[in-house]
């Protein structure tokens, strides 16, 4: 992994961290959340804060959590994103066009199956579905799929989601 690539990360987990700045998350009037239920998961309950939603939805004994987060990158930002992206990790095929969106699977070294998935939208959008460690692939793609990120995607430019 690149120093940049690490220094994204941190970058990163620091947005994350940070919840006391910018708009509070959107709801609309028929959701009191951002992630929804998910066929074949149990989901815990939303916690979200002024720039992050996240949820925990369990399959079996594996606990996945979901965050997605206001993180917007400029073109210079979102360009070194794709690169890193496609340079260091498997990439992960989505329901939108590379254009409006990028992800990639973090994998353990000894287990290929496991694997936390990150996305960025170019809209300014951050999601991270990780595991107690690594999730299973599988659980990962399966909350891909369940999220509707078309949606989110849809709702980054009408202030939707956080």
């Amino acid at each position: 992994m690149s120093a940049w690539s690490s220094s994204l990360g941190l970058a990163i987990l620091g947005v994350l961290g940070c919840r006391e700045h910018g708009p509070e998350p959107a709801r609309t009037a028929t959701s009191a959340s951002v992630l929804p239920d998910i066929p074949g998961f149990a989901a815990k309950s939303e916690e979200s804060g002024p720039t992050y939603s996240r949820r925990a939805y369990t399959r079996g004994s594996e606990s996945t959590t979901v965050t997605l987060a206001r993180f917007p990158l400029s073109e210079a930002q979102y360009e070194e994103w794709l690169r890193m992206s496609r340079a260091d990790f498997p990439q992960a095929v989505l329901d939108l066009s590379p254009a409006d969106g990028n992800g990639f699977y973090q994998c353990a070294t000894d287990d290929a199956s496991r694997c936390n998935l990150l996305v960025q939208l170019r809209c300014g959008l951050h999601l991270e579905i990780r595991g107690a460690g690594v999730a299973r692939r599988a659980d990962a793609d399966a909350i891909l799929a369940g999220l509707a990120l078309p949606r989110l995607a849809g709702s980054c430019g009408s202030g939707g989601g956080p």
